[in-house]
């Protein structure tokens, strides 16, 4: 399903090439895009290392349900396959969300403004709650929020 994983070693090998190339450290805004491209390969070779790994195991526990006979054993072999096949279907998900194409303002900066506009007290009363909603939003994401200018 994922056949697009297949060559990821190979690629991130290519690319800890080039950032170990001096002529390419030279050139600062190169280097930060190869960084970044290396840093998204890891991300999914380890993703789907992990994937791989999760889907062996759970065919090795399918196959043991077909061999054991102990009750116990089987049990087991049973809550094993559920959560290996709950732990595949979320990684297959995750895997999914970074095959989605990059949109090109998703590293870009945003400037925000919330007004009050008509409706006095309470218009204030709402804009406020909405900063601190989109502060808060922010701060949990990891993001710097910076007030520019504010007018209680």
């Amino acid at each position: 399903m994922f056949f697009q994983f297949e060559n990821l070693e190979e690629k991130r090998s290519e690319l800890e090439g080039k950032l170990s190339d001096p002529a390419i450290m030279a050139d600062q805004a190169k280097y930060r895009e190869i960084a970044r491209e290396h840093a998204q390969i890891n991300k999914l070779a380890s993703l789907y290392a992990k994937y791989k790994k999760v889907s062996k195991e759970l065919a090795e526990s399918r196959e043991m349900l077909k061999i054991e006979e102990d009750e116990e054993l089987l049990e087991l072999a049973r809550l094993e396959v559920e959560a290996q096949t709950a732990a595949l279907a979320e990684l297959e998900t995750q895997l999914r969300i970074l095959l989605l194409p990059k949109d090109p303002n998703d590293e870009k900066n945003i400037l925000l403004e919330i007004r009050a506009g008509t409706g006095g007290d309470e218009a204030a009363l709402f804009v406020g709650d909405l900063f601190r909603m989109y502060s808060r939003y922010a701060e949990l994401q990891g993001w710097k929020v910076e007030t520019m200018s504010s007018s209680p």
